[in-house]
């Protein structure tokens, strides 16, 4: 929690140049996930709030808001100062409770969070009322707790493998994580009034960071590496996350330097060893992953996409419409919401297809076949009218980032 508590205090004030317009900036997003209950989780956020509080930071979100409240949260403090950047930093202790059932499943919310992640200069969105809005220098960061069973039940497969989970800093504690810590665990005695302390030793410390020749060359060589292992990954959650690791891992380091550094000092900056000990703390944190990848398989989106895939393909080249393919999911207990996520889904892996418009009652009917039939009968029109049919002219499918 010391990494989003420091990355949301210094907000935009630093920054790497990492060539082009591309900087990375100290807001450090957090996620904690336990397999087991009473480990701590929702006492360290208590904690991360109160050093926050104490050292002035007034951006905290709401305990519980929609995706449109923190949208207009931010817009409201863009308008009230266009020269400083819209800050808010969301400290969950349940994400169950933080997020609305539908705003996770559809993804919009999260495609939403990722974008503000990646702290562009300005971000528009649209609103009924409105029209559309537009935040000025975002500064958006999240620490959140989950245990594993909500997140595995309730994130849509394209949370992991597009922007959400890779650009967070998580972690999947266990009981034995905590075994044989005293009873001032998260925070040792002491320790939170001398973060507060360091915290305000940092205020003044401003502009780009210097990065020391050897640690660009580790990037780089750390950057090659990833690149050559999300390659080889079967798991494409797996390869994502690889993807964006050398950045993570770059922002941490920053992080490491600026708890470090003080204001005029001409050797502050980013240095080997704190590239090296980021680069250990990202190894430590990805071994913790195996056992929710391994649980994601199972979840409860993971079976509705089975059941929807297994009905589809039993109704062979005839296909079936979505009013039939939603009745016969009903019994899975799966809303509109929750079924358009797992049909999108299923479009993004090229399992389902759309077959030969319909027309019922004098009213079109979208209809679906499995991929394998939609192929053939692409197939058949291509060689009736003495032309190939592409593909994409009858499939709609989702650009998730892969």
């Amino acid at each position: 929690m010391a990494v989003h508590v420091l990355g949301a205090w210094k907000a935009r004030t630093c920054w790497i140049n990492m060539g082009g317009r591309f900087r990375i900036y100290p807001p450090a997003s957090v996620m904690l996930i336990s397999q087991n209950p009473g480990l701590g989780k929702g006492i360290a956020i208590q904690q991360a709030k109160r050093v926050l509080r104490t050292v002035g930071y007034t951006f905290i979100a709401p305990d519980r808001v929609s995706s449109s409240m923190l949208l207009g949260i931010m817009s409201n403090n863009s308008q009230m100062n266009l020269m400083e950047p819209s800050q808010i930093a969301v400290l969950a202790s349940e994400l169950a409770g933080f997020f609305r059932e539908g705003d996770v499943m559809t993804g919009g919310l999260l495609i939403d969070l990722a974008d503000l992640m990646d702290m562009p200069d300005t971000f528009v969105y649209a609103t009924r009322r409105h029209g559309t809005e537009e935040i000025n220098l975002p500064t958006f960061q999240i620490a959140g707790c989950s245990n594993m069973d909500w997140l595995v039940d309730h994130m849509p497969r394209n949370a992991f493998t597009g922007g959400w989970f890779p650009r967070q800093y998580v972690s999947v504690m266990s009981r034995e994580d905590v075994s044989g810590l005293d009873d001032n665990y998260p925070a040792p005695h002491g320790l939170l009034e001398r973060m507060i302390g360091e915290l305000k030793v940092t205020r003044e410390i401003r502009g780009p960071v210097k990065v020391e020749r050897k640690v660009l060359k580790m990037f780089i060589n750390h950057r090659k590496q990833s690149v050559e292992r999300a390659g080889m990954h079967e798991d494409d959650r797996r390869a994502a996350y690889l993807d964006r690791l050398p950045t993570n891992t770059m922002r941490l380091a920053m992080l490491l330097a600026v708890s470090e550094g003080k204001k005029g000092a001409d050797s502050w900056g980013v240095r080997w060893h704190h590239y090296r000990t980021a680069r250990r703390l990202m190894e430590w944190f990805e071994e913790t992953h195996d056992a929710m990848y391994e649980k994601i398989g199972l979840s409860l989106f993971g079976r509705w996409r089975v059941a929807m895939e297994g009905i589809v393909l039993k109704s062979g080249e005839v296909g079936i419409s979505r009013t039939e393919l939603k009745r016969r999911m009903k019994p899975h207990g799966i809303n509109m919401s929750q079924f358009d996520a797992v049909v999108d889904d299923l479009m993004d892996s090229h399992v389902l297809g759309s077959g030969t418009p319909r027309v019922e009652d004098g009213k079109p009917v979208q209809w679906y076949v499995s991929r394998e039939h939609a192929r053939k009968e692409e197939d058949r029109e291509g060689k009736g009218s003495g032309k190939v049919v592409p593909l994409s002219s009858r499939v709609t499918t989702l650009n998730v980032e892969k």
